[in-house]
Formats: structure tokens, C-alpha cells, sequence
């Protein structure tokens, strides 16, 4: 998990999310409400609907309007496999990551990309403990 991660609130005007995406490295961002609880999540994919006519919808789009509002979210307490299960088959790169007791309240971010580098160690160190074992026999 990342504490670091890149959000919007859901008020923002289409001109301003334009300018905050074009210069991140994310290509999701949370969407935040003025309580600081998350209410939806911002692809690059929702964004180019908009992007043929965005002189006509720069201040009549907000990011409420073009977000994705149901969205998969895992908590501190989630297992690798939780994660891996969610990430399975869906088009998505990021997952929020909640407080346990407050679904709402964002912690931080899992980037699928960390989950695999993660899980490639975990079995690099298995298997290397298990080859240690067998050589010191």
C-alpha cells in the first residue's frame, strides 16, 4: 500500500482535472468530497469521453459527473489474495484502501503493479528459504 496517492475533489471543474492529470504518473485518482470521504474514482478512460469537446465542457463537467461511483476497495486488514481476487479480470490498475471501521475514509492506495512486485518477492523468499534449508543438510 502507498500513503502517497493522487486524488480530486468531486467538485472540480473538467479545465482543472485536465491539468492535475496531464502532469501525474497515476492513471487513476481518487475522488474526494469536501468531508474528505471517498465517493468515486477518475480513470484516464472516464476522462477521454470527455476530452472532444472540452472547450464546450470545461466549466459544466465536474468530476462527480464523469467518475466511476461504485467502485472496489480493500482495508488494511486484506490479504494479498483479497486483493489478487479484485484485481482479477477488471480493468483496473489502482485500489482505494479504507479504514477498517470507516469505508469512506482512504488510507492509501495498492497499485496492482505493487501487488505482483510484492507477491514475486514473497515467493523469491519462500523459495529461498526452502533452497537454505536443503543446502545446510
Amino acid at each position: 500500500m502507498d500513503t502517497e496517492y493522487e486524488s480530486l475533489k468531486e467538485s472540480a471543474h473538467l479545465r482543472d482535472i485536465v491539468l492535475n492529470t496531464s502532469d501525474s504518473r497515476y492513471p487513476h485518482f481518487l475522488v474526494i468530497n469536501d468531508k474528505d470521504e471517498l465517493v468515486g474514482m477518475l480513470s484516464m478512460g472516464d476522462l477521454k469521453n470527455c476530452l472532444p469537446e472540452i472547450e464546450e465542457l470545461n466549466e459544466l463537467i465536474v468530476a462527480a459527473d464523469i467518475m466511476t461511483k461504485n467502485i472496489y476497495c480493500i482495508t488494511q486488514d486484506d490479504n494479498l489474495a483479497t486483493a489478487f481476487e479484485i484485481f482479477e479480470g477488471k480493468q483496473i490498475s489502482t485500489l482505494p484502501v479504507v479504514d477498517v471501521k470507516n469505508s469512506k475514509k482512504v488510507v492509501g492506495a495498492l497499485k496492482k503493479n505493487d501487488l505482483i512486485l510484492a507477491y514475486n518477492q514473497k515467493i523469491l523468499k519462500t523459495g529461498m528459504s526452502r533452497l537454505n534449508k536443503y543446502t545446510l543438510l
